[in-house]
């Protein structure tokens, strides 16, 4: 995320803007604007999780935001039971790639393959399993980028808990949402696999015998 932040800082540059031939007042109200946005959108937490990808390292963050960063990897790792100590020199070991962990050029050219790019907590998990920082490291990057998935969740909570079903206990809503979330994707792929041409002219006739599944139909 902080990577696309320092690419649309680039991109829209008070020189840039000014070759674009913005006025003055223009320009501070669009940089204005993006430090703003930022600021909303980037969180301590963030720049920790971006700080702990093995991918970027922290590569974007300023001075100032890495002492943010480091004070809140220190507290969540003391909650989790690991020495401040040991935290702190594993903080500078990460930062300086030193150490028995970071000082190795096999476990950064573990970095590099497919597995670890495609799961950044595949390097914690297995060649940086004995740092103090893989138990925070593998928490912030098991965390969503977005607050899409839970919204989603609470959409399909308000679907089914509805006036007349206000006294549904939170286990049997959450296995009722869970199933017609389900039952949601199999009519998407069905829908999508029937592509041959009588499958698809009896879909688009409401009177045909195998009709593409409704919103109400059940699948068997």
């Amino acid at each position: 995320m902080l990577h696309i932040w320092a690419y649309i800082k680039t991109q829209l540059h008070e020189e840039v803007l000014d070759r674009w031939s913005f006025a003055a007042e223009d320009i501070r109200q669009i940089t204005s604007l993006i430090e703003n946005r930022r600021a909303f959108n980037v969180k301590t937490m963030t720049c920790a999780a971006y700080a702990l990808d093995h991918r970027f390292c922290g590569s974007q963050l300023p001075a100032d935001e890495w002492t943010d960063v480091s004070d809140l990897l220190v507290k969540m790792s003391v909650d989790e039971g690991v020495d401040r100590r040991s935290v702190v020199n594993g903080i500078m070991q990460f930062r300086s790639r030193s150490g028995v962990v970071y000082g190795r050029t096999f476990n950064w050219e573990a970095a590099l393959t497919d597995c670890c790019i495609r799961n950044p907590r595949a390097w914690w998990q297995s060649v940086a399993s004995t740092s103090p920082l893989s138990k925070v490291a593998v928490i912030l990057l098991l965390m969503p980028a977005t607050s899409a998935m839970v919204e989603r969740r609470n959409k399909a909570y308000t679907l089914q808990k509805t006036k007349s079903r206000n006294r549904l206990t939170c286990k049997r809503e959450a296995t009722i949402s869970t199933v017609a979330y389900n039952l949601k994707i199999q009519r998407k792929f069905a829908c999508r696999s029937d592509t041959s041409p009588t499958t698809s002219r009896h879909a688009l006739h409401p009177s045909s015998r195998h009709p593409c599944p409704g919103p109400n139909s059940v699948l068997r």
